[in-house]
């Protein structure tokens, strides 16, 4: 998909100085690149969730200043589908402040009571586990939590209680294999890649920190995303 392409990320990432900046119009993307609208607005939309842009209402659509691209995760090989599972809830607040302390963030800055934790596994279509994420979401932001939908997918989540993220700190480090890798992942793998992640809103709120731990095999960085 177009919003997906790198040189049109690197067009965008180039004007994100420039508060001016918009996007060309649906109907000039349309005859662009010979698709429906609806599909146009859907990929518009898509670009506002990753946080890349944002819409002003009988305006269009402007390049977010703070902007820089990055995706860190699961490669999804061969194009297959993952699929997520949350197997365990309430994890310990002792992960919550193993993460914080990776990141270096200040664990006095957050109300502990205020992070519910999971523990959530990667598939691919033939069921085997490529990862597993240990997350700590903000209930203020969220209220109940929708397991079926975190499962889903998490940014439509973030969309779906309208919530603008706008920085994204992450550490990635190569650690040998625990009791827990051997678990979820291979009794046979001896090192895994490990996301410690923690995500803010506009109003600077942590809405998620996580503990990613990937099959080195399956593990990507193709571009790293901040707001």
């Amino acid at each position: 998909m177009w919003w997906n392409n790198k040189l049109y990320l690197k067009k965008i990432s180039s004007k994100k100085d420039d508060n001016s900046f918009s996007l060309p119009s649906e109907k000039t993307l349309i005859n662009k690149f010979s698709v429906s609208r609806t599909t146009i607005r859907y990929c518009l939309q898509k670009l506002c969730n990753k946080g890349i842009t944002y819409a002003k209402k009988g305006s269009g659509y402007y390049v977010n200043a703070h902007y820089f691209y990055t995706k860190i995760g699961v490669e999804n090989v061969k194009n297959l589908r993952l699929k997520y599972k949350v197997i365990e809830k309430n994890l310990s607040k002792d992960i919550l402040l193993d993460v914080l302390n990776t990141l270096n963030l200040d664990p006095e800055d957050i109300n502990f009571n205020d992070y519910l934790g999971y523990l959530k596994i990667c598939y691919n279509r033939q069921n085997k586990a490529l990862g597993y994420y240990k997350s700590f979401c903000f209930l203020p932001a969220f209220g109940t939590l929708d397991w079926k939908q975190i499962e889903l997918s998490w940014p439509n989540y973030i969309k779906k209680n309208n919530i603008i993220l706008r920085n994204s700190i992450n550490t990635i480090i190569i650690e040998n294999s625990d009791e827990l890798d051997k678990k979820y992942l291979s009794n046979k793998v001896n090192q895994v890649c490990v996301i410690y992640s923690a995500k803010f809103d506009n109003k600077n709120h942590i809405i998620k920190i996580v503990e990613k731990r990937i099959l080195m095999d399956y593990f990507l960085v193709n571009y790293i995303k901040m707001y």
